[in-house]
C-alpha cells in the first residue's frame, strides 16, 4: 500500500499505554507513591518532596532507568526510558521555573511510542496496552517526535520555498514576528530572531551588519541554548564513568562533580 493509490490497514494502531506505576512496582520492585503528569515524557512528583541526593530519589531514578515492558507492536521487552532527567539536567533543559511547587523531582522521556500515566501499583490489569484513540505523542526527545516545520509568509518574509538549513525552535517564532511587526517584549526571550529569512527592509537594523558573523552567533546559540541542541542533548546522555576508567590524574577532580546527576 503507498495511501494515495492503494489503502493501507493495520491490525494494530495507537499509542502504546503504560501504566508506570504498575510497570514500577511489578519490574523494579519500587512502591514509592507519586503523583505524575501523564505523557511521553512524564514528570514525577514523589509524595514528600525528598531532597534530590536522597536514596528514595536515586532509588526511583534508577527503577525509572532500568523499568522494562512488553512492546505490543515488536513482542519484544525493551527498556521504556530513552533518558532520565533530575532537577540539576532540568535546569539545564529549561524546566524549572520560578515556582518551586511547579518542579517535578525527576523527568522521564520514554521511547516515542509510549504514553506513561500512574495507575495501580501493579499489573493485574495490563500495565501495557495500545490506545487507538491516540495515534501520536509530543514533548519526548525523539528526532520523529523534535522535528516539526514551521511556515512563515507574509510582508517582510523572503519566498524561499522550504530551506533545511536554518536550525531554529519554537521559542524563535515570537521574536521573529514581532520583529516583523516592530513591536517588543518587556522580558527578555529565549529565542532569537530568525533573520535569514527577512528580507532587508524587514530585518532590524542591528543585524544588518556583519551577516555571516551573526549567523555563526546564532546557529552556536541556539545549541547551547536551545533544550535540543547539542549542549542540551549531550548533557542529558552524559554517564559519569566507571571509577577504574578514570585517569588517577583527573580522579579527584570528578570526585567533586555534583551528585544530583541522571
Amino acid at each position: 500500500c503507498d495511501g494515495v493509490h492503494n489503502t493501507c490497514s493495520y491490525s494494530k494502531i495507537g499509542e502504546v499505554s503504560g501504566n508506570l506505576a504498575g510497570l514500577l512496582a511489578t519490574d523494579q520492585g519500587i512502591t514509592t507513591p507519586f503523583a505524575v503528569h501523564s505523557d511521553a515524557a512524564p514528570t514525577v512528583y514523589i509524595t514528600g518532596n525528598p531532597a534530590q541526593t536522597a536514596g528514595v530519589t536515586r532509588a526511583f531514578e534508577r527503577g525509572l532507568v532500568n523499568v522494562t515492558a512488553v512492546n505490543p507492536y515488536s513482542n519484544q521487552s525493551e527498556k521504556v526510558a530513552n533518558f532520565v532527567a533530575d532537577q540539576a539536567e532540568m535546569r539545564l533543559l529549561h524546566m524549572v521555573t520560578a515556582d518551586p511547587a511547579r518542579t517535578p523531582t525527576v523527568a522521564m522521556f520514554a521511547k516515542p511510542d509510549y504514553f506513561l500515566f500512574a495507575g495501580a501499583r501493579n499489573c493485574n490489569t495490563p500495565c501495557i496496552s495500545i490506545n487507538p484513540n491516540f495515534n501520536w505523542n509530543h514533548g519526548d526527545v525523539a528526532p520523529e517526535i523534535n522535528t516539526t516545520f514551521m511556515g512563515l509568509v507574509g510582508p517582510g518574509v523572503r519566498h524561499l520555498g522550504v530551506d533545511h538549513g536554518v536550525w531554529t525552535d519554537h521559542t524563535d517564532t515570537r521574536p521573529t514576528v514581532l520583529a516583523l511587526l516592530g513591536l517588543k517584549d518587556d522580558y527578555r526571550a529565549d529565542g532569537r530572531v530568525i533573520f535569514e529569512i527577512l528580507r532587508s527592509d524587514a530585518t532590524p537594523d542591528g543585524l544588518h551588519q556583519d551577516r555571516a558573523a551573526l549567523r555563526r552567533l546564532a546557529d552556536a546559540y541556539k545549541q547551547l541554548n536551545a533544550a535540543v541542541g547539542q549542549f542540551g542533548l549531550d548533557s542529558l546522555k552524559w554517564r559519569p564513568l566507571p571509577p577504574a576508567a578514570v585517569p588517577p590524574a583527573t580522579r579527584a577532580s570528578n570526585s567533586s562533580r555534583p551528585s544530583s546527576r541522571r
